[in-house]
């Protein structure tokens, strides 16, 4: 479940990588850890700007797995935050 939803997006991503972050964000409010988590991981892989935000919400997942993993992604979100949050 959560490989066929990672691989969807990627394959989605391999094309527009702006689409792909719009279809993964949906999915980090999903019922199942391991969409959370392929939806989460996608993004933290294309590295795109508006990525970051849309991050936010995985921090407080209920599930350690995602929220760390959020947390992981600290490296490059915090070089990529506007300052006129």
């Amino acid at each position: 479940d959560g490989q066929v939803v990672y691989l969807a997006l990627w394959s989605v991503a391999y094309l527009n990588a702006h689409d792909c972050m719009r279809r993964a964000v949906p999915l980090l409010q999903d019922a199942s850890v391991v969409r959370r988590y392929a939806a989460l991981r996608i993004l933290k892989e294309l590295r795109l700007k508006e990525a970051t935000r849309a991050i936010l919400p995985a921090f407080d997942d209920p599930d350690l797995r995602v929220s760390y993993s959020a947390y992981k992604a600290g490296d490059w979100y915090s070089a990529n935050v506007d300052d006129d949050t």
